[in-house]
């Protein structure tokens, strides 16, 4: 049995809902991700019934898991009444293969009460409506897949319904009527029973909108944008295939579609055929005869050619139709590229906006005066005319046959009586994905400008733009009719999902949600200062050409990381071959992102963190920082930063603009800042005495000051100096508590313990030591005791605070270490526990983690675990823990080296986790409190290379994700090659053909540790890089690169190249590195995927898989490849993977017939079939499962993932007991499952800790198009059932939503 798990769920975002009436005290945002609803909270909020937590503004309250794939969501927004039942709901839609309608809201603090599983995220969620769409008679639809909701419910409280309209299944909608939510709450359930099908009047949808009420319309106006499936040359009613619009109304009683007229009638269209005699049609045989006339091929799917007579009737009969007067003569050419509607509210005169390639078109609802626009502007109607013309003209000129002569005199007549349209072009062609409507603009002179309102809106390369409707200033107190459009650029972000991807919060807030990149909270001042009032300025004409001007900036609020659609990916688990160690360090990096915001993403399980400064301090060694004291510890903040330098120190105080050096104050008092400082230690007051203000100690080479600060700002320094000569007398090492205890190792051997008073220094004592000091570290809650560590022999000792004597005498006292320590910290971790545990850092990148035990007679060192961060030294920094989630309160440590890791503890477990950031220097716990509703969390200084990095901790146990941002340059690839340390990755420029310019593919090489580029190959033009891998030829580690050449000229890829590099490190530069190519070889068609078997490059190139042999030219040393062998498959060979144990099996995924097994003969290369699953899938990705059992894995397009087996020609019960050769052909389905996304890649991993109930486990870890990061485990039997038995329990007593079924 396989168990799948998730180390990162899905993160796409698909669509956002305000919701004002949701929680009880403030509105949040509902955020629908693949297969989950997350309620995000607006404002400092309580969570829902049953929850007592107080959230701060945007965070998640309450997530909402479904067993379903989501589509879309709208909000059902509450309408005046009993302020008792006043709540929102919300509509999900969720996806194929079992559709299904649900309507949720939040359930009552009664009902809550009521609950038998109060902890079930569903028990504070209510589901009113489950409505099963499934029709398995109906295909499913491939456009406009979505759901809209009648509008204008908050001001019509008397509707005792409105309509929902779900599109899911070609040419039919399913129709519910939804009660309102201010009646009672036993009379609230909507009556399912009533939904019902209505039939489109074309089969293919793009999309659709209601129109908000007006006055007191019985019902919406629903606006439909379809692929006209008539054959028509009636305006806005066809031609075939042509984007139509049409107005509809939702009839209940009869359960049918009614046409709403638009205009005026239509007149049928005159079709004339001079060249026929005949008025009856013949049946078209493909040649067109007559005398003097030469036969010419045609299609044998022309069908039945009508001649005039029939045609000038059938469009008489159409003209007739009510169906065709509610269509709207959109231009032609505008038409073309129509598809997006968005509703304009009823204030500013309702009607829709249709959202085109080249322009952006308002169309005016039903029953609008068809002399509106000839009233207001004479000149409207005459370029009406003459824009009307044009398109007829261009109409004429289309022919559906080259011979068709008589097409030319046909005639379009265009009504001047029809309502007029406005219409704004654009210079570049543009793919809408969304809109919003700016719902509280509010000019900036009122009492002057024309009414306006401004529609967000998003194209497909990330771009936000601003529409303004404007009308006449006569019309700003009531409501108004637009007279001119405006569009304006605010700036770039991700691309948003769908249509609903924008939502406009409100006060100039728009959320984005993506799924092809983060998604973000924006503010856009433009919306709230009255900026846009500036593009609402007349125009002499609504039909118009202008082009989008940079109107203001956008602003980054929140952040929402989304990794998907994630690509290809490597499991990188470091260099260590520990496997405790590889575990914590263990890092998956993705391929991630499609459109302008693609990025590398390296996602690790650790300490979860945000940057939130940096300041640029070239050669600064360590940082150190003081903070004030209060009674209150939550209320103190750091008053100095303290900069360390090789020659000199830096003493830093906030301000108001950033940082104040101060370094002169406490230079003037006496302190000694030429020299680099030890240690600097913040303690809350003296031995007699406390501080009103702030006080700290000051550790350098040659003294310890020990600073105070009253809260007048008099400054106070106390010294203490070693005695004897230099140099035997300089301070080597210290530690310094809370209370001004200091303890200081010497280099003559001397151990010295002191304290100051508010007087100077006091209760010195010093030992001898036979052997130089290397550091020194006091117990905490343990004043009696100290720990110290000797350069040689290398080792640790305890001491006795009193007399400064080891406790155990002679050879017991030391405990010895395997390299010269570096750093010591002695730390209780749970300020509950007494347990005190000493941290060493060694000079060979261990650290080494001891427990005191404390026995009858004396404490001693008992070692608990050692780790390695690198190979350089590490130091030891204490910080605190309070404020992070799933941490008690208490102490943490940072151990720093090459890499950073936190040790803390849990539960009494030591835990380890890594910090993101490499070859930190030095590092420091400021009190920073960023925000005042949010607890305190902990903010650390960090200095890396030449910057301090200012970072917030979030948590100790979180998924950590960091971004390498690659642009607009798509990331197709990626390999890591472990013997160069680096990782390349192609990457293509999908977007650049939009912009006019030339495409290049690169590959790129990143430093495996810090992700900096090292070097950049630029590939031929319009030559996409696809796969990539690696091929060790004798001790030489190679870098494959399949490409195929995509001609914008051409509708699929001919040829395509096999590219070799070798990584080369430059002889003048230390860690630079650059590709440079070996050998490449042209190949006919697309190279897929490529992966190495037995020491050969194999390649899947269109249908084929080829074996290449790397040879290498004994003379010259050149390399180049040859071919073995050749296999073909049914279609096309989508992906390949070997075998990890059975070096010579290949399995290959094919686009039409699921998966094949091949064999590849290890001395001659030659391909031989073993097996072939017939499946008519198209695979994504393939693994090998198990090789004993002849099983692999494999995931296909309808996001299915299986298990394909060959079966054994001798049956037998046991797995192993079949020979190679016993196995057929045939492969048969073992299992089966909807997993609901599509899987990319997979890869098999070793587990780090094998299975007790099965040693020999292993892991397929997968990535998916959403984001998810998963794996594969196969478990045993006996564990399998067990896990299935509680799979099936927790079903039962924490049911989702709907009661949708797990196994769906």
């Amino acid at each position: 049995m396989l168990w799948l798990s998730h180390t990162h769920a899905a993160s796409a975002s698909l669509a956002a809902v305000r919701l004002d009436h949701w929680l009880a005290d403030g509105p949040c945002l509902c955020v629908a991700q693949h297969s989950s609803l997350s309620i995000v909270s607006l404002t400092s909020v309580h969570g829902a019934p049953g929850d007592t937590a107080v959230y701060p503004p945007l965070s998640c309250v309450l997530r909402m898991p479904l067993n379903a794939r989501i589509l879309t969501i709208q909000a059902v927004p509450a309408v005046a009444g009993s302020d008792a039942h006043r709540t929102d709901r919300i509509a999900v839609l969720t996806d194929h293969p079992v559709p299904r309608l649900l309507v949720l809201r939040p359930a009552t603090a009664a009902e809550v009460a009521q609950q038998e599983n109060k902890s079930s995220p569903w028990s504070r969620i209510i589901t009113e409506v489950a409505l099963d769409l499934a029709e398995a008679s109906r295909p499913p639809a491939e456009l406009g897949l979505g759901l809209a909701i009648e509008k204008a419910v908050a001001t019509s409280p008397s509707l005792a319904s409105v309509w929902t309209v779900s599109h899911v299944y070609r040419g039919q909608l399913q129709v519910m009527p939804l009660s309102q939510a201010g009646a009672a709450q036993d009379k609230r359930v909507s009556d399912v029973g009533a939904a019902f099908l209505v039939r489109l009047p074309h089969p293919v949808l793009i999309g659709m909108t209601f129109l908000e009420r007006q006055g007191d319309a019985p019902t919406s106006v629903l606006a439909l944008l379809s692929l006209s499936s008539k054959p028509s040359k009636i305006p806005g009613f066809g031609e075939q295939c042509l984007p139509v619009l049409s107005f509809h109304r939702l009839d209940g009683a009869s359960q049918q579609l009614e046409s709403v007229p638009w205009g005026a009638p239509r007149r049928a269209p005159v079709h004339t055929d001079p060249s026929s005699s005949s008025e009856t049609g013949s049946a078209s045989t493909g040649r067109a005869s007559g005398p003097g006339k030469r036969g010419k091929r045609q299609p044998s799917a022309v069908g039945r050619r009508l001649d005039a007579k029939e045609r000038n009737a059938r469009e008489q009969e159409w003209a007739d139709d009510p169906l065709t007067r509610a269509h709207v003569p959109l231009p032609h050419d505008d038409a073309l590229g129509a598809h997006l509607l968005c509703g304009v509210p009823a204030a500013a005169g309702g009607g829709v906006i249709v959202f085109c390639e080249h322009c952006v078109l308002y169309v005016p609802p039903p029953g609008t005066s068809t002399q509106r626009g000839a009233k207001t502007d004479a000149n409207v109607t005459t370029k009406a005319k003459q824009h009307g013309s044009e398109n007829t003209q261009r109409q004429k000129r289309r022919r559906l046959h080259p011979e068709d002569d008589e097409l030319e005199q046909d005639s379009v007549s265009v009504d001047d009586t029809m309502p007029q349209l406005l219409r704004i072009g654009v210079k570049k062609p543009m793919c809408v994905v969304a809109s919003t409507v700016v719902h509280d603009y509010a000019p900036r002179d009122q009492a002057n400008a024309s009414p306006c309102v401004p529609i967000v809106f998003a194209t497909s390369d990330g771009r936000l733009y601003v529409l303004v409707l404007y009308g006449d200033a006569s019309g700003k107190n009531e409501c108004w009719s637009p007279r001119g459009l405006r569009i304006a650029c605010i700036g770039s972000s991700s691309t948003a999902a769908g249509p609903n991807g924008l939502t406009y919060i409100g006060e100039g807030f728009v959320h984005v949600s993506s799924a092809l990149s983060d998604s973000v909270l924006l503010y856009a001042p433009a919306l709230v200062d009255g900026e846009v009032d500036a593009l609402a300025a007349p125009q002499s004409s609504p039909v118009t050409t202008g082009a989008a001007t940079e109107a203001s900036q956008l602003f980054i609020v929140r952040r929402w990381t989304n990794i998907g659609p994630v690509v290809d990916f490597v499991v990188d688990r470091g260099d260590s071959d520990k496997s405790d160690v590889s575990g914590i360090y263990e890092r998956t990096i993705t391929c991630s992102g499609a459109g302008p915001q693609c990025s590398l993403r390296v996602v690790r399980s650790g300490v979860s963190a945000d940057e939130i400064g940096a300041l640029s301090l070239p050669e600064c060694l360590q940082v150190f920082a003081v903070d004030k004291w209060t009674e209150d510890a939550s209320a103190s903040s750091t008053a100095l930063i303290i900069l360390c330098y090789a020659s000199h120190t830096q003493i830093l105080a906030p301000a108001a603009d950033g940082f104040q050096d101060v370094s002169d104050t406490f230079a003037g008092v006496g302190l000694n800042l030429g020299t680099r400082a030890l240690h600097v230690k913040p303690v809350r007051g003296w031995q007699d005495s406390s501080f009103q203000d702030y006080g700290f100690v000051y550790v350098a080479a040659e003294k310890v000051y020990a600073v105070s600060r009253s809260s007048g700002g008099d400054l106070r320094v106390h010294t203490w100096a070693p005695p004897g000569q230099e140099p035997r007398s300089e301070i080597l090492c210290c530690d310094v508590n809370s209370v001004g205890k200091v303890l200081v190792g010497l280099q003559s051997g001397h151990l010295a313990s002191l304290a100051f008073s508010s007087d100077g220094a006091r209760d010195e004592r010093m030992a001898e030591f036979p052997t130089a000091l290397a550091t020194a570290s006091l117990l905490p809650g343990a004043d009696e005791y100290a720990v110290v560590g000797t350069w040689e022999p290398h080792g640790l000792m305890l001491v006795r605070s009193q007399d400064l004597t080891p406790i155990a005498g002679g050879e017991d006292a030391l405990v010895a270490l395997d390299a010269p320590i570096t750093s010591v910290l002695a730390t209780t971790f749970d300020p509950q526990s007494n347990d005190v545990h000493v941290i060493a850092g060694l000079d060979s990148g261990d650290i080494v983690v001891f427990r005191v035990e404390k026995g009858t007679s004396a404490p001693a060192l008992h070692k608990v675990k050692s780790m390695n961060l690198g190979h350089q030294p590490v130091s030891l920094t204490r910080f605190p823990t309070g404020g992070l989630s799933a941490v008690p309160e208490g102490a943490g440590v940072l151990a720093l080296g090459v890499k950073s890791l936190v040790v803390y503890m849990v539960g009494g477990q030591l835990c380890f986790s890594e910090l993101r950031y490499s070859h930190v220097r030095s590092a420091t716990p400021l009190q920073v409190t960023l925000q005042p509703e949010q607890s305190t969390e902990p903010v650390l200084a960090l200095v890396v290379q030449d910057q301090v990095i200012f970072t917030l901790l979030h948590s100790l146990q979180q998924l950590d994700i960091r971004t390498v941002p690659l642009g607009a340059s798509q990331p197709t690839a990626i390999q890591r090659l472990p013997s160069a340390h680096v990782l390349a990755v192609n990457t293509w420029q999908a977007h650049a053909h939009e912009r006019g310019e030339e495409v290049f593919g690169h590959v790129r090489l990143f430093s495996d540790q810090s992700l900096q580029e090292l070097h950049s190959y630029q590939l031929q033009r319009n030559e996409r890089p696809n796969c990539m891998t690696s091929v060790t030829v004798g001790d030489e580690d190679l870098l494959v690169v399949g490409t195929g050449f995509n001609d914008p000229k051409r509708l699929e890829t001919t040829s395509g190249r096999i590219l070799g590099f070798r990584v080369q490190s430059e002889k003048d530069a230390v860690g630079v590195k650059s590709l440079s190519p070996v050998f490449a070889t042209d190949v006919p068609g697309n190279v897929y995927a490529s992966t190495s078997i037995g020491g050969r490059l194999v390649a899947a190139v269109d249908a084929q898989v080829i074996v290449y042999a790397v040879q290498r030219d004994k003379e010259t040393g050149e390399l180049s490849i040859s071919v073995c062998s050749r296999w073909g498959c049914s279609f096309i060979a989508s992906c390949l993977a070997n075998s990890v144990k059975d070096r010579n099996v290949l399995v290959v995924g094919d686009a039409m017939r699921s998966l094949t097994v091949l064999s590849v003969d290890h001395d001659t290369g030659e391909i031989t079939e073993l097996a072939r699953d017939l499946d008519p899938y198209w695979t994504t990705a393939v693994e090998t499962y198990d090789d004993k059992a002849q099983q692999y894995l494999g995931s296909d397009i309808a996001m299915n993932v299986f298990v394909s087996k060959r079966i054994p020609i001798v049956a037998s019960n046991a797995i192993d007991a079949p020979a190679k050769d016993s196995w057929s052909r045939v492969m048969r389905r073992d299992a089966c499952f909807h997993y609901g996304d599509m899987i990319n890649k997979f890869e098999r991993v070793d587990l780090l800790e094998p299975l007790s109930v099965a040693p020999d486990a292993s892991q397929i870890r997968f990535c998916t198009a959403a984001g998810s990061l998963g794996a594969l485990t196969k478990l045993p039997q006996s564990l399998s059932e067990m896990l299935d038995c509680v799979q099936t329990a927790m079903t039962r007593v924490m049911p989702s939503c709907g009661n949708i079924p797990v196994e769906e």
